[in-house]
């Protein structure tokens, strides 16, 4: 058998230096028989057998990922027309054992059918490390197969021993997940660590993304200067940007992120995506929100939460002539529409809960007081609306009461001109369903 001479380099991609053919040494009979004795054996003992030829690599590649710790999903693939096309298979990665896989993936025989890649980095400081490591380095090499990946999820989740992930790893990291030239990456991590001030950045990590057409981030790195400034390169090379989500958690902004870098001047974020349609901010100061909306006049969808509203530092002249749909808090709402031109065409708004401000898991928050302010505003400014969506949860997540209790009392929402009203009753307790119900009607 056509063994190359120096031992295979497992830890390596695949490489026809090393991994020759062995279909004219053997006749068929025999290779289908050494097949069968390889996969009688334990997963980790084919490795020397798949890079010590082409044949078998090909042959046994799928079987190998299929007994790993990979978890694969298939789904129909849908055309244009939503008409089922084949299928499209999504691979997730929970463990270091999955993300050690990712160096043999590159000849998986479906990886043209893989539509999107989801990373879940768990475990202890040094567990997190090494897959952070295998997933940079499986995209650092220009894999073909990879063009039909078109998304991408990383999870980062509280380590176990309380060393949080190093933030010039999670710009490395998420670099080399957008030079593989996804369209859509998701990215969210809670906590960091080993905070850098204000170095330069790798030139590893300055990039073109000319195929990103959504980013979304859910992370206290968005108060690192180091990653702000990633994320304005970013941005500043996206053309094809037509959704940005930036969400900073509300646990890392309770706790004052305890432990970050002396932060610069405010961020103000400049920059331009000419194809940007939907805009979601959580956590940010008012600033920010404003210099996108300057930029972005003709965004379609906005979606805020815990906006610091400073309305002195708003340009009395923003417009959203193209607005369709806003979505968020009661309080960040009545803000935009008192601090905002809308547009005369009838628009969609959607209310949403707050949380509590626990570090642990709360019951959601009806701001009373705000969401009766919102209707004091959609009832003088006459916008049209054309739908009104309200979430009510059980009665003592309330911040005050809402419902009147004299039913003689003026009420704001008699006066809005709304074509459409959608009641929600949210994580309610049975008892109050029937109180709920009665005070809304």
């Amino acid at each position: 058998m056509d063994v190359d001479a120096k031992a295979p380099k497992e830890t390596q991609f695949f490489d026809a230096e090393y991994c020759p053919s062995i279909s004219f040494l053997l006749p068929d009979s025999v290779i289908e028989k050494i097949l069968c004795l390889i996969t009688l054996l334990p997963t980790e003992r084919w490795l020397g057998m798949m890079y010590a030829s082409r044949y078998f690599h090909s042959q046994l590649v799928s079987e190998f990922l299929s007994r790993s710790p990979i978890i694969l999903r298939s789904k129909p693939k849908l055309s244009a027309s939503h008409a089922e096309r084949g299928e499209e298979l999504e691979l997730e990665f929970t463990s270091v054992e999955a993300t050690r896989t990712l160096k043999h993936l590159h000849q998986y025989s479906s990886l043209s059918s893989v539509h999107s890649l989801i990373f879940v980095i768990s475990g202890a400081s040094v567990e997190q490390e090494e897959q952070v490591e295998n997933i940079t380095n499986f995209f650092a090499l220009s894999l073909p197969g990879c063009d039909g990946i078109e998304e991408i999820y990383v999870s980062v989740e509280s380590p176990d021993d309380g060393a949080y992930l190093d933030v010039m790893k999670a710009i490395v990291l998420s670099s080399a997940v957008i030079q593989s030239g996804c369209r859509k990456l998701s990215f969210d991590s809670y906590h960091v660590g080993n905070h850098i001030g204000f170095g330069p950045l790798p030139s590893n990590t300055l990039l073109t993304a000319t195929r990103l057409e959504s980013l979304a981030i859910g992370s206290s790195l968005l108060e690192e200067y180091l990653f702000q400034r990633w994320i304005e390169g970013v941005l500043q090379n996206a053309p094809a940007l037509a959704s940005l989500s930036l969400q900073i958690p509300g646990v890392a902004k309770a706790s004052n992120m305890k432990g970050l870098s002396p932060g610069p001047p405010p961020w103000r974020l400049s920059f331009r995506a000419p194809l940007l349609q939907h805009l979601s901010l959580e956590g940010f100061d008012v600033a920010v929100l404003a210099v996108i909306i300057s930029c972005h006049p003709d965004i379609k969808s906005l979606e805020l939460n815990r906006i610091g509203w400073t309305e002195s530092t708003l340009d009395p002249h923003l417009r959203l002539p193209s607005l369709m749909l806003i979505s968020g808090q009661a309080n960040d709402v009545d803000h935009l529409l008192r601090a905002v031109e809308m547009p005369t065409i009838g628009m969609d708004i959607d209310l949403r809960l707050g949380d509590s401000w626990d570090f642990e898991e709360g019951p959601m928050i009806f701001d009373a007081m705000s969401h009766l302010a919102l209707m004091h505003t959609l009832a003088s400014s006459f916008l049209p609306i054309r739908s009104l969506g309200i979430v009510f949860p059980s009665l003592e997540c309330f911040t005050e009461p809402f419902f009147p209790t004299d039913p003689q009392t003026a009420r704001p929402e008699t006066c809005l001109e709304v074509e459409t009203i959608y009641i929600e009753l949210q994580r309610v307790k049975e008892c109050d369903v029937l109180s709920l119900l009665v005070s809304i009607s």
